[in-house]
């Protein structure tokens, strides 16, 4: 049987725990292999909670520590960290980011990819540089490192993550477009307590103390993604992942 191969391509630490780690858990117990990118090391994020202080200089040290403890949970591969400043991913030279995720996807071979969505789900200049480089890198691989090929699972699938209009309206985001219309939805109940503990690992981040409180309490709890490529013509819980 062909290995899977899922590339997911973020901005900082804990944007991967926060969106899939669920799912990962379910794809790595498959067998899949996880390769997560990572544009920065949240530099400008929370300097603790609970009482630990962190100097501003020793921040993206500490999160890239906690980021590699929390995947260990939930079956990542292999961590590349791209070394940008959080907040200034924007600043990039052209085309530089999307030629780094293009390299990447040429040595990983991905089946699948999963990036932030248009509006990077909060509105932040580094998620959406990473979806803008993280899309164009796709679809350049498609039809010209790709060639066309298929997947383990058959066409090659990019992904956004997205989040329910529920969710949306209950938390009160500014959000709409493809990030509200999920069409794989996957059931993560059973990685609940394994999100939640992975989440409490990043002790630096106010708000992944607030994430893992939302989620402790979520029934049933559920990940979210819209694929955009190749389309789906239905909402389904299939997709990639199965």
């Amino acid at each position: 049987m062909t290995e899977r191969s899922i590339l997911a391509v973020f901005a900082h630490p804990d944007d991967e725990t926060t969106s899939c780690a669920g799912t990962f858990f379910r794809c790595a117990a498959q067998g899949a292999k996880i390769t997560l990118v990572t544009a920065t090391r949240g530099e400008q994020g929370s300097l603790g909670t609970g009482g630990q202080v962190i100097r501003r200089e020793e921040l993206g040290t500490v999160r890239e520590q906690e980021q590699r403890q929390a995947v260990a949970l939930f079956g990542v591969g292999e961590i590349i960290h791209l070394g940008y400043i959080d907040g200034a991913v924007n600043q990039a030279p052209p085309d530089e980011l999307e030629e780094k995720v293009l390299a990447i996807m040429g040595r990983v071979q991905p089946d699948s990819v999963i990036t932030f969505g248009p509006r990077g789900i909060s509105h932040h200049e580094d998620h959406i540089s990473i979806h803008q480089a993280t899309t164009s890198a796709f679809h350049k691989y498609v039809t010209e490192q790709g060639g066309g090929r298929a997947g383990a699972l058959g066409p090659l699938a990019l992904c956004y993550v997205a989040i329910s209009k529920e969710i949306v309206a209950q938390l009160g985001f500014d959000l709409e477009g493809v990030e509200t219309q999920p069409n794989i939805v996957i059931d993560v109940s059973a990685q609940r307590d394994m999100k939640v503990r992975a989440l409490k690992m990043y002790r630096s981040q106010e708000d992944a103390q607030e994430v893992a409180g939302f989620m402790q309490s979520a029934s049933p709890l559920f990940e979210w993604f819209y694929q955009v490529h190749p389309p789906v013509s239905d909402h389904t819980v299939k997709g990639w992942l199965w």
